[in-house]
């Protein structure tokens, strides 16, 4: 079952386990980064007992909350996103009204809007 936990919540031992040893993991899905660009106000979504999980911040203008990318931040790793991107992007839709974030893997969730971007990096 997919939760949500705040950051304060979240076992960061596991949680940077589970996202070094991801082959796609990059900086930006760490603990630490994450605590450092949010002042350790992100909240992430988790699978079971982190078998999977998604990182996003959360801010609320006008009364609405909604989900977005902090400016240093590439983007989040969805760990095996092949696996589990759609139910944690239809996770977030049930509760959050606007959403901007950035993942790795492929979407495929109805009235989402993806905009596909390509990332080249080098060695």
């Amino acid at each position: 079952m997919i939760q949500e936990y705040q950051s304060k919540d979240i076992d960061k031992a596991k949680w940077d386990h589970l996202v070094s040893k991801d082959p796609m993991s990059k900086v930006y899905s760490m603990s630490w980064f994450l605590d450092a660009v949010t002042d350790n106000n992100w909240r992430a979504l988790i699978l079971n007992d982190y078998e999977a999980v998604m990182p996003f911040v959360v801010k609320k203008k006008w009364g609405v909350q909604y989900c977005y990318m902090p400016v240093v931040a590439q983007q989040f790793l969805i760990t095996n996103s092949n696996t589990f991107a759609n139910d944690f992007i239809r996770v977030l839709k049930r509760k959050y009204i606007y959403a901007h974030i950035s993942v790795s893997g492929v979407l495929e969730v109805e009235n989402i809007l993806v905009i596909k971007r390509d990332n080249f990096e080098l060695n």
